[in-house]
């Protein structure tokens, strides 16, 4: 390790001047400035840190959404192109609760071959056996453009 020093230092000794050890540990402002010019190439290459294969946030959401309904309450903007699918009327034949609409939704945009389910609206009704069980309808759509979907996703929306 002393010797690769060594050999270092003597690389780069002509520019630089006389070398000890006040000169390599504060006074010269020569080694300061090859030192920082140094770190710097290093930063901007990417050999100074770890690499390892980390996606963009909004690249990794996407990824985790890919293949995944959107449920939502809002209706589709005049601005995005869609296709029209056809209305979704889902109900559970027993207890549960809000999400368990939405998923229920999700399967049957799903199963049509829709990839969001606009103006939705989930209540709880009578279903025998029980007394309430969640009921939810919605209007089955298929946009092309993965930015328009996730555009007309807010934070009520759901990916199911």
């Amino acid at each position: 390790m002393l010797r690769a020093r060594l050999v270092f230092y003597q690389g780069i000794r002509p520019w630089l001047g006389p070398l000890s050890a006040s000169t390599i540990w504060g006074r010269d402002a020569k080694l300061k400035k090859l030192a920082l010019a140094i770190g710097l190439m290093l930063a901007m290459s990417g050999l100074g840190m770890a690499q390892d294969n980390v996606l963009p946030e909004w690249l990794s959401q996407r990824k985790a959404r890919e293949g995944k309904i959107l449920v939502t309450f809002n209706k589709v903007p005049t601005t995005i192109d869609y296709e029209l699918i056809g209305p979704i009327d889902v109900y559970a034949r027993w207890f549960g609760s809000n999400a368990t609409a939405r998923a229920l939704l999700a399967e049957r945009a799903r199963a049509m071959g829709a990839n969001a389910v606009v103006e939705t609206m989930i209540w709880q009704a009578p279903s025998f056996p029980v007394p309430a069980a969640p009921h939810a309808y919605g209007v089955a759509v298929r946009i092309p453009d993965i930015w328009d979907i996730e555009r007309l996703a807010d934070k009520w929306s759901s990916w199911e």
